[in-house]
């Protein structure tokens, strides 16, 4: 798999497993997995990265998220990926929060090793 497939692999998952996000977590990101975002203290290894998630999910009401993409660029395993995250409900319906996106992703393998998402915290509020 390259980088890119492995990306969109990742978040494709993420939006359309019937399980949500969780599952998705678990299969594409490395066991030592590096997640930044923007206001969130790092996330070290999978289970942390689960667990963020997770309380996300609680905090906001959402089952997972949609990524609308916006623009991907490739240099040898890292990802560039400018895109609209759509926060939905177990239904797959919208619950009135998008987050406009800038991150990047570092791919070992076919994994996720390193990944950084960049936003307003502004704007997640419903």
């Amino acid at each position: 798999m390259q980088p890119i497939d492995v990306v969109k692999g990742f978040l494709d998952d993420v939006a359309h497993n019937p399980k949500g996000a969780v599952p998705a977590f678990r299969r594409w990101l490395t066991e030592d997995c590096l997640w930044e975002q923007s206001g969130v203290p790092d996330q070290h290894g999978v289970e942390a990265c689960v667990a963020l998630q997770e309380r996300a999910m609680k905090e906001f009401g959402f089952f997972t998220f949609r990524a609308e993409h916006q623009a991907l660029a490739v240099t040898g395993d890292l990802v560039l990926n400018e895109r609209v995250d759509h926060l939905v409900d177990e239904a797959g319906r919208g619950i009135g929060i998008s987050i406009k996106v800038m991150s990047s992703f570092r791919v070992r393998g076919d994994q996720i090793s390193k990944w950084l998402d960049v936003f307003n915290p502004g704007d997640v509020r419903k």
